[in-house]
């Protein structure tokens, strides 16, 4: 969240950071948490279960490239 601010020009990380702590508490460093763990969870959720699929089955190009030479 400081980051963000930030970069919207409301200047240094210590006057937002001060800024932040003073007028909203503690719980504005938490804001944007939610949005980050939902896209790390499905990303992490779909690289665990597309892990078999591609570990125990060979991609298309090495069987068909396998075919073509025999």
């Amino acid at each position: 969240m400081i980051k963000v601010r930030i970069q919207l020009d409301q200047g240094s990380a210590a006057d937002v950071t001060k800024n932040m702590l003073r007028n909203e508490g503690t719980w504005a460093f938490y804001k944007g948490l939610s949005a980050g763990l939902l896209r790390q969870s499905t990303f992490a959720t779909a690289r665990l279960g597309s892990f078999r699929v591609f570990f125990f089955f060979p991609p298309l190009y090495v069987t068909l490239t396998a075919v073509k030479e025999m």
